[in-house]
């Protein structure tokens, strides 16, 4: 067994990738969720530089947001404990949820399938944006409203932002909140 970091540790062994292994044997990746499959295709790419083959992924559950088309389109074949279209099914027949609810969440599946979306745009699909409260900032106000406005114009060209907050209320576009973000004692303004 293997366990790839995010970062190197200061102490240890100072490596990405801890466990037993050798170059050339085979990795599977577990993972919670897959939506996009970047998370596992970034820790294949790792895995990969340590001498390691990864041609499987398991995952409990897939958000049919595009994971299994990207990641198949990377050599990856990704295995699904439940999607979430069997989810909701479940849930369903076992009156956890009404009819209502199941058609809305699919509704936003379908509206928001990334791979969908991604093979419709061309060229930039994010806007990065700097958080205007944080200190040496080189974003100002004006300039995020400008790039919300920009981003509204053209939803579609633009899929969604990188930021720490979330920037418009349209439903179309993705927040992304780089790295992890943590308040003592509140909600984060994350909105992935």
């Amino acid at each position: 067994m293997v366990i790839r970091r995010k970062e190197a540790k200061d102490y240890g062994t100072k490596r990405l990738v801890e466990g037993s292994f050798r170059q050339g044997d085979t990795c599977l990746i577990i993972e919670d969720t897959v939506t996009s499959g970047t998370s596992i295709l970034e820790t294949a790419e790792v895995l990969c530089k340590e001498g390691l083959k990864v041609t499987d992924a398991v995952v409990l559950m897939d958000r049919e947001q595009g994971g299994v088309e990207m990641l198949a389109s990377k050599g990856i074949k990704l295995h699904p404990i439940i999607s979430i279209s069997q989810l909701l099914r479940v849930l369903q027949a076992a009156e956890r949820i009404d009819a209502q609810t199941a058609q809305s969440v699919h509704k936003f599946i379908q509206d928001n399938n990334r791979s969908e979306r991604c093979r419709k745009a061309s060229g930039p699909r994010l806007f990065a944006h700097s958080s205007d409260e944080l200190p040496g900032s080189l974003a100002a106000g004006e300039y995020t409203k400008a790039a919300v406005q920009m981003a509204e114009e053209h939803s579609d060209f633009v899929m969604g932002f990188i930021c720490g907050s979330k920037l418009t209320e349209r439903p179309e576009f993705i927040h992304m909140t780089p790295g992890v973000q943590m308040q003592a004692g509140g909600k984060s303004d994350c909105f992935c």
